[in-house]
């Protein structure tokens, strides 16, 4: 068994924005690369989900680090799907690697 520690290190934080919710963090390897998922926001009209490559830290697009709310968004809102987030990764035996996430949908019914 680990030994149980009373210190961690933070792998992101947000820091500006409308919200400084973020949740949910996975870390992945992807071709020799590491990645790390957060959810962002705090309710389904804005949730979304970023990425940060390891480099050092965890760097997105543009060199902002994730500790300074750095991370590229993939998934936001889009067609019939609102608040994409609490994602999750694995590699299936077929060898694809599947992103998979909870959602709500709704219909635009003019109402």
């Amino acid at each position: 068994m680990l030994p149980v520690s009373t210190t961690y290190d933070s792998l992101a934080a947000r820091t500006t924005g409308n919200s400084t919710a973020e949740e949910a963090p996975v870390v992945y390897a992807y071709q020799g690369q590491w990645y790390l998922f957060t959810s962002w926001n705090k309710d389904d009209q804005t949730y979304e989900t970023r990425v940060a490559r390891y480099d050092g830290g965890y760097v997105g697009p543009g060199g902002l680090g994730a500790l300074e709310s750095g991370g590229g968004l993939i998934l936001g809102n889009h067609d019939s799907v609102l608040g994409p987030g609490g994602i999750d990764t694995f590699l299936d035996d077929d060898g694809q690697n599947y992103l998979v996430y909870p959602s709500e949908s709704f219909i635009d019914d003019g109402i």
